[in-house]
């Protein structure tokens, strides 16, 4: 009897370092995401668009969102900021290229920035999707 009490003890107790290490995995996967993201400057997202140097502008994408710098801002002030979108899907909605990944030749994901306006014309809500092709 007090072995099966022994292994059942070893498994909790692999169990909630596995868990541990998962987790530690997780917060640095997280801490890399926000260093490494580069802080919104209007003229580098622009010449990173005319060069398409995705890293770029999907590294700045996560500095605009995570500081809202879009939010409550008109479609114009929008355009002045981030230039013409590639990507107009419906009224209240407007999207510019992140990043595009290739196979060969062939695009096989892009990455977006969405812009979503409310009634009022004014951003609701910044956020990054990604596209899957073919």
């Amino acid at each position: 009897m007090g072995k099966i009490w022994l292994n059942f003890d070893c498994a909790i107790m692999r169990n909630k370092i596995v868990l541990i290490f998962i987790l530690i995995g997780f917060g640095l996967f997280v801490m890399y995401q926000y260093i490494t993201a580069i802080a919104f400057e209007p003229e580098r997202w622009r010449q990173s668009a005319q060069i398409f140097d995705g890293n770029t502008r999907s590294k700045m994408a996560t500095d605009l969102i995570s500081r809202n710098l879009l939010v409550g801002k008109t479609r114009d002030e929008v355009q002045k900021i981030l230039g013409k979108p590639e990507y107009e899907e419906r009224q209240n909605k407007i999207s510019y290229k992140l990043k595009e990944e290739f196979w060969i030749i062939d695009p096989v994901s892009i990455e977006w920035l969405d812009v979503i306006f409310n009634r009022e014309n004014k951003v609701e809500k910044a956020e990054i999707r990604f596209q899957k092709i073919g």
